[in-house]
């Protein structure tokens, strides 16, 4: 069984990632408009917020997944928080990705 403070850490980590997801995704939103009117006059336009290319959107999260901090799940004050697990880093940004372990070396 895993141990209520290591699934505590987990879902830690599982929120933090996910924030960071979605501000990726709303720093890449763009905004696309379109021209309505006889010949092209553009008397109307329509506008709304869009995604970039998915090309785009994952090369900055593969640039974010290059850069992951690794954490521990320490106590700070009265709550546990997810820190850096060497103590001479900086604090872990908000808009960085973190892990708790290592991904096993299957070769």
């Amino acid at each position: 069984k895993v141990k209520k403070t290591g699934s505590q850490a987990n879902k830690l980590m599982r929120l933090h990632n996910s924030e960071v997801g979605r501000q990726a995704l709303r720093a890449s939103l763009e905004t696309k408009c379109k021209c309505h009117g006889v010949s092209g006059s553009c008397s109307i336009r329509t506008c709304w917020k869009g995604l970039q290319e998915l090309w785009d959107v994952a090369a900055d999260l593969k640039t974010r997944y290059l850069s992951t901090t690794k954490v521990v799940h320490r106590p700070m004050g009265t709550r546990k928080h997810l820190v850096p697990k060497d103590l001479d880093i900086r604090p872990v940004k908000d808009s960085e990705l973190v892990y708790l372990q290592s991904s096993p070396d299957f070769c």
